[in-house]
C-alpha cells in the first residue's frame, strides 16, 4: 500500500496500541483487562502494521522464529507457576504460596498467568496471521471453485452444481498482495 497517510498514521499509533495493550494487561488485576485481551489488542498493533506496509515488512519486526518462541515461552509460563505451586504444596495454580503473604502470592501469581495468556494470545493471532497472509488460495489456471477454507462444502453433501466462487476485483489472486485484497475479497454460491 503506497498511501504516505496511512503509513505515518500506522508509525505513530504503533506504540500507543501496544502501550494500551499493556495498560490493559497490568489493569487486569484491579479492573477490566487481561491476558486475553492485552494478547489481541498487541497483535492488533502487528497486524496493523502488516496490512498497512507488508507481510515481510512485518516479519522484520516479528520474525516467525521469535513469535514462536514467545507463544511457547508464554504457554510454558502459565504451566510453570502452576507446576510450581505444587512443587510448593498447593494445588495447581494457587498463588497463596508464591509470595511472603496470601496476598502477595496471589498478586505474583496472578500477574504472571495473565502476562503469561497475554503472551500466547498475542502470538497465535500473529501467526495466524502470517499463516492466512502467506497462503496461496488459488489453485492452477484461476480455478477458485476448490478453496481450502470452503471445503467444508463437500462434506454437506452438495450436488456438483454447486461452485463457489472468489472475486477479487476481476484480477487473479497475487501472492503477497494479501494486505491489497483483504477488502475486495467476496465469497458467493452460484448455482
Amino acid at each position: 500500500m503506497d498511501n504516505l497517510i496511512l503509513k505515518v498514521c500506522t508509525k505513530v499509533l504503533f506504540t500507543p496500541i501496544i502501550l494500551f495493550g499493556l495498560y490493559v494487561q497490568f489493569h487486569g488485576d484491579f479492573g477490566p483487562g487481561g491476558g486475553f485481551q492485552a494478547g489481541v489488542i498487541v497483535a492488533a498493533a502487528f497486524i496493523l502494521y502488516a496490512i498497512v506496509f507488508s507481510v515481510e515488512d512485518c516479519k522484520v519486526i516479528m520474525p516467525p522464529k521469535l513469535n514462536f518462541f514467545l507463544l511457547a515461552l508464554g504457554a510454558f509460563l502459565y504451566g510453570f507457576v502452576g507446576i510450581v505451586g505444587l512443587i510448593l504444596g498447593d494445588p495447581y495454580l494457587s498463588y497463596d504460596v508464591l509470595g511472603s503473604t496470601k496476598e502477595a502470592g496471589q498478586h505474583i501469581g496472578i500477574l504472571l498467568v495473565e502476562f503469561g495468556v497475554g503472551l500466547t494470545v498475542c502470538n497465535v493471532m500473529i501467526s495466524l496471521f502470517y499463516s492466512f497472509a502467506n497462503f496461496n488460495f488459488g489453485k492452477k489456471n484461476n480455478d477458485w471453485s476448490d478453496i481450502w477454507c470452503l471445503e467444508l462444502l463437500d462434506s454437506l453433501h452438495f450436488n456438483d452444481d454447486w461452485t463457489i466462487y472468489c472475486n477479487f476485483q476481476k484480477e487473479p489472486f497475487k501472492k503477497n498482495s494479501w494486505s491489497s485484497s483483504i477488502p475486495n475479497i467476496c465469497f458467493s454460491f452460484v448455482y
